[in-house]
């Protein structure tokens, strides 16, 4: 039996556009058969109707940021336990969280013992009811950092050579590699691989046809980033103007993860971290005044993307921009816009229905009342169920 979904308002995310009445009519092969005012759709025989009067139907949105091996906020990253079956538990549980909050897809950026890739599988296999992955394997760090969700240090022209053919070879969507510490370090736009280390990366992953990510907040190694091309800046809390500037230039997108910052607790808090929290709530201005593109990640604040739309808004964006930025403009940095991203007929089923009209009212992205997901109703609120 097919599925039509019946709204007060749909923002399929072709455009900037909010259609009145509109629906969405779900094919049993999961994908959409027909989009728009719903009184303009041809329903077949048969059809169960599920009515939302007070809600806005959107594409399933998406998390350009994060790792299934940590939460960042409540409890460190330093705090992943020893044991692979709990990293594992856990991470279920965060994704489910995510999934549930309208997450439908997302990109993890490193994870240790190719746990991304696992999970991906195990998803298209449907073993687990989480975000459908693009991962990225081994996270690249050289010995001046150490992050726990990867083990993968790389020092020198070989080792990265190694890790990076290794984590391609296990199958990663995405080249992920740490240009400089993080945004709390003495000095946060150190860089921490050479300038030959740095090609070789991009050398490495161009010949596989892999994108490449760099945690990245500034300075020289910022520099290198934007001048070989990176396909994604993450962080990017130092960077000065005239480099955002040439990333708006060159079409490289900046992806802000400010809710690990914010989020952190402030009571007894350091001086650098206050700091890194005014900086926070203030370098997206620049990135917004220089046009530069912004999709945002969690950063494995699970359950939370909500934060980071609410922070665009604040910076400058419209809320449907922002709604825009996680669904289209994601799917094409993910590289699956040809079946995720925007709602249209053929595409894959991936919803998300919000109770209220967040063009008016941002706080609707809070209400994430039901999620579908391949055509499957993945979460439902008791807001919904009792309206069906």
């Amino acid at each position: 039996m097919t599925l039509a979904i019946r709204a007060k308002a749909l923002f399929t995310a072709t455009d900037g556009e909010i259609i009145d009445d509109g629906g969405v009519l779900i094919d049993n092969d999961g994908r959409i058969g027909a989009v728009g005012r719903f009184k303009g759709l041809d329903l077949p025989a048969g059809t169960r109707v599920l009515e939302l009067s007070e809600h806005t139907l959107a594409p399933g949105l998406i998390d350009s940021h994060s790792h299934i091996s940590i939460q960042t906020v409540g409890a460190g990253a330093e705090h992943v336990p020893d044991s692979d079956a709990a990293v594992a538990l856990y991470g279920v549980h965060r994704l489910g969280q995510d999934l549930a909050n309208g997450v439908t897809a997302m990109r993890t950026l490193g994870d240790r013992h190719f746990l991304d890739v696992i999970f991906r599988q195990a998803q298209i296999d449907g073993l687990v009811r989480i975000p459908r992955l693009k991962v990225a394997g081994h996270l690249l760090q050289s010995s001046l950092v150490k992050v726990s969700v990867s083990e993968a240090i790389a020092d020198g022209r070989d080792a990265i050579r190694r890790y990076l053919r290794q984590t391609i070879h296990a199958g990663a969507d995405w080249v992920k590699y740490y240009a400089t510490p993080n945004s709390r370090a003495e000095n946060p736009v150190q860089p921490i691989y050479d300038r030959d280390e740095v090609e070789t990366i991009f050398r490495e992953a161009r010949f596989a046809g892999r994108p490449v990510a760099a945690h990245c907040h500034g300075g020289v190694a910022a520099d290198w980033c934007i001048e070989l091309g990176v396909d994604s800046l993450e962080h990017g809390l130092y960077l000065e103007d005239r480099q955002l500037k040439a990333m708006s230039e060159k079409g490289i997108t900046l992806i802000p993860t400010t809710g690990v910052v914010l989020g952190q607790p402030t009571e007894n808090a350091s001086a650098r971290l206050l700091e890194t929290q005014e900086r926070a709530r203030t370098f997206l201005r620049r990135a917004r005044r220089c046009d530069v593109k912004c999709i945002p990640g969690s950063d494995a604040v699970h359950g939370n993307l909500a934060f980071e739309l609410e922070v665009m808004i604040d910076c400058g964006w419209s809320p449907l921009e922002a709604l825009l930025a996680v669904t289209r403009e994601a799917a094409g940095l993910l590289r699956v816009s040809n079946h995720l991203g925007t709602l249209e007929t053929g595409k894959l089923a991936d919803l998300v229905a919000f109770r209220g009209e967040p063009a008016k009212d941002p706080g609707a992205f809070r209400r994430p009342d039901m999620v579908v997901q391949g055509g499957d109703i993945v979460h439902r609120a008791e807001t919904v169920s009792a309206s069906v």
